[in-house]
C-alpha cells in the first residue's frame, strides 16, 4: 500500500493496489486432515464394490466431467452435511475445501451433471447403501442397539375424513358384546371374538331354517316380516358389525389409536402445515 499526503487539506489517503498476485494451487489436504467424516466417507466408498456403478458409464462414450467414484463420494458427503439441492452441491464443489479435496483438481460439476448422475444411480442406490451400512457396522460406527426416528411426518394420499378411532371402536364393540350376551344369556366373560363365533353359528342356523321353510323376504312399508326374517337381519347386522370392529382393531395393532378406511397404513396426526389453524388431524405416516 502507498500513502499519499495532501498538504493542502492535511488528510492522508491510502491508495490500494488492485493488482491480484498470481498464486499456485494449495494443498487442500492440509486443511481437511482433521475432518473425520470426510475421511470416513472417502474410505468407505473406496472399499465397496462399484462394478455396477462403473457399468452405467459407457467406455466408448464421452468421458464424464467427474469420475463416477468421486461423484458418489461428493453426493454421500453432501447428504451427510444436510445438503440435498443440486445447486447447493454445485456451490459446495466450487467453494468448500473438503469437496475440492475429493475432486483432486478435477473440474467441479454443475447442477445438471449432478442431477444426471443421481438419476443414473437410482436403481443402484439400495445396493450401494446396503454395502456402506455393512461396512459401518463392521467398523462399529453404527450402534444397532438403538433406533433413531427423526420425527418426519409424510401426509398420506387418503381422504382426511376416512378416520377410524380405536376408542370409538372399542366402545361400540363392548356395547354390542354386552347386548348379544344378554340376548342369548351367554357367559358374561366371553370375549368379542367368542361372541362373534356364537353369532356366526346362530346366523347359519337361521339361514338354513329360512331356506328349508322357504321364507319369502319382504321389504317396504305395509309389509309384515316373518320372525325368521327379523332374526336373520338382526344376526346379519351383529355379525357384520363385530367383523368390522375386529378388522379395524387388527389393522391398528397394539401401538396405533387410529387408521384410515382408504389407507390402512396411515395414522391420523397433526401436521406442521395447518392452513385453517384448527389443529385438524390428517392421515400420515
Amino acid at each position: 500500500m502507498k500513502t499519499f499526503s495532501n498538504t493542502s487539506s492535511l488528510t492522508n489517503f491510502t491508495l490500494v493496489d488492485d493488482t491480484i498476485q498470481l498464486k499456485l494451487n494449495i494443498n487442500t489436504e492440509i486443511y481437511v486432515q482433521d475432518d473425520i467424516k470426510l475421511r470416513l466417507v472417502k474410505n468407505i466408498i473406496e472399499r465397496i464394490d462399484l462394478t455396477e456403478l462403473k457399468k452405467v458409464y459407457s467406455s466408448s462414450g464421452r468421458k464424464p466431467t467427474v469420475n463416477p467414484v468421486t461423484m458418489l463420494q461428493i453426493i454421500i458427503f453432501c447428504y451427510s452435511e444436510g445438503i440435498f439441492s443440486s445447486r447447493e452441491i454445485e456451490k459446495s464443489c466450487k467453494y468448500d475445501l473438503r469437496i475440492k479435496y475429493l475432486l483432486d483438481e478435477q473440474t467441479p460439476p454443475d447442477h445438471s451433471t449432478i442431477n444426471r448422475f443421481r438419476q443414473r444411480i437410482v436403481e443402484l442406490a439400495p445396493n450401494l447403501l446396503n454395502q456402506m451400512v455393512q461396512i459401518l457396522i463392521k467398523e462399529k460406527q453404527i450402534d444397532l442397539s438403538s433406533i433413531y426416528i427423526d420425527g418426519t411426518k409424510i401426509e398420506a394420499y387418503a381422504n382426511r375424513y376416512s378416520f377410524v378411532w380405536r376408542g370409538s371402536i372399542e366402545k361400540w364393540q363392548e356395547k354390542l358384546r354386552v347386548k348379544i350376551i344378554k340376548h342369548f344369556k351367554l357367559n358374561k366373560d366371553l370375549s368379542p371374538s367368542q361372541v362373534l363365533e356364537v353369532v356366526k353359528i346362530v346366523f347359519n342356523q337361521v339361514s338354513k331354517e329360512c331356506i328349508e321353510k322357504k321364507i319369502h323376504f319382504v321389504y317396504g312399508q305395509g309389509k309384515r316380516k316373518h320372525q325368521l326374517q327379523r332374526d336373520y337381519e338382526q344376526l346379519k347386522d351383529w355379525k357384520t358389525k363385530l367383523e368390522t370392529y375386529q378388522e379395524h382393531l387388527e389393522i391398528m395393532g397394539n401401538y396405533r389409536n387410529s387408521d384410515s378406511k382408504a389407507d390402512h397404513d396411515a395414522t391420523f396426526m397433526r401436521m406442521k402445515e395447518d392452513h385453517m389453524k384448527n389443529g385438524q388431524l390428517k392421515p400420515a405416516y
